[in-house]
């Protein structure tokens, strides 16, 4: 038989190698053929053991393409046994369980894939590569110790709340404020487009030249020449300065001064801050308040448990690059080789280790995105 090596100075190297052929003699019961197993040699491949470890180290930093060619053999044979030499460091490393786990989607490869994080530690758990529930399920059932997961920080996606509803039952999802203040600045910023697209150049360059600045920060964080541009706007734009007063009251339901209690409460202020727009800003806080009145429970979720609010993300900023930062690492290579780069060691451990995850801040700061 004939197996493959280690290439030398880039060519494909074969050892040929003599094995006997046995057949069972208790052939009532087997009577089977079996091979005279050779020693160093993978298992499932025609192939040594060595040379599958050398296709799961540099699958890391090559195309698997690129190993078929060298190899001369197929390219699927390559992404087999990579992913057999990912899957045997994953059953030997244990990612600490975090007590309140957040599921955030990002664009990795022109595809949409789910981030974990601990939201606790700013730490990258886990990588999904499918934003579906049955995928989504699949890593959930194989975190360690999941029972310790307390809270699931979601954003307004189905699948990853019937994940987490059916792996993770006693666990408590809900919808973390980044996500919402993100529904927030999408509808103002809608708002923004359509009334700029609506006057001439001369009227945005005298009149709304700082409107995207004043829109995107806080009443009270206004210095005074941008509140003497806020009531010109409600005489001259009515609709920008409904949009920033409606943003100020949702983005309020946040504050620790707030005395929101509870969902109801919750309810009550959005109701407040949105109820009375119309015209153009209603369609654009329309999708706010549709989601937020179809995802009431795990909005509740946020304001009835402190454990909730204690350990929620502040931000998406960093999380969401993640993506960026992938596609620059991982550029002509499979995601699979992307992920296994960022979570797990280069080698086999010796023996079973625990691992926090990568910190997410200083991935994002290594790679001189923000």
């Amino acid at each position: 038989m004939t197996l493959l090596d280690m290439p030398r100075r880039g060519k494909r190297v074969e050892i040929v190698a003599t094995a006997r052929r046995l057949r069972c003699k208790n052939k009532g019961v087997c009577g089977k053929l079996f091979q005279q197993p050779l020693p160093d040699t993978s298992e499932h491949h025609n192939m040594t053991k060595r040379l599958r470890r050398w296709i799961g180290e540099q699958g890391r930093v090559r195309t698997f393409v690129a190993i078929a060619r060298d190899l001369q053999i197929a390219e699927a044979t390559v992404r087999q046994v990579f992913g057999d030499c990912i899957r045997e460091i994953e059953s030997a490393m244990r990612i600490l369980p975090p007590t309140v786990l957040a599921l955030v989607n990002v664009q990795v490869h022109q595809a949409c894939r789910v981030a974990a994080v601990n939201a606790e530690l700013g730490t990258l758990v886990g990588l999904v590569d499918k934003d579906e529930a049955a995928a989504l399920s699949g890593y959930l059932a194989e975190i360690y110790d999941r029972h310790k997961v307390g809270f699931v920080s979601l954003g307004p996606s189905g699948p990853a709340l019937a994940a987490v509803e059916l792996v993770l039952p006693d666990a408590v999802p809900y919808l973390d404020k980044p996500h919402v203040l993100g529904m927030v600045d999408r509808a103002v910023r809608g708002v923004r487009r359509a009334v700029r697209r609506d006057v001439t150049r001369q009227v945005r360059d005298k009149h709304l030249l700082d409107d995207g600045l004043i829109l995107e920060r806080r009443l009270r964080d206004l210095p005074g020449e941008h509140l003497s541009a806020l009531e010109m706007w409600r005489a001259s734009f009515p609709a920008l300065s409904d949009a920033l007063e409606a943003a100020e009251g949702v983005r309020r339901i946040y504050d620790t001064d707030a005395g929101i209690r509870d969902g109801s409460d919750a309810a009550d202020a959005l109701a407040a801050a949105v109820g009375g727009l119309g015209g153009l800003c209603a369609t654009h806080f329309q999708p706010l308040v549709s989601t937020l009145r179809a995802w009431r429970g795990p909005w509740s979720n946020y304001f009835t448990h402190a454990g909730a609010r204690a350990g929620g993300l502040e931000r998406l900023d960093d999380i969401e690059a993640i993506g960026t930062v992938l596609e620059e690492l991982g550029r002509s290579h499979a995601f699979g080789a992307v992920r296994a780069n960022l979570l797990l060691p280069p080698a086999l451990p010796a023996r079973s280790f625990s691992s926090r995850g990568v910190s997410i801040s200083r991935l994002v700061a290594g790679a001189g995105v923000v």
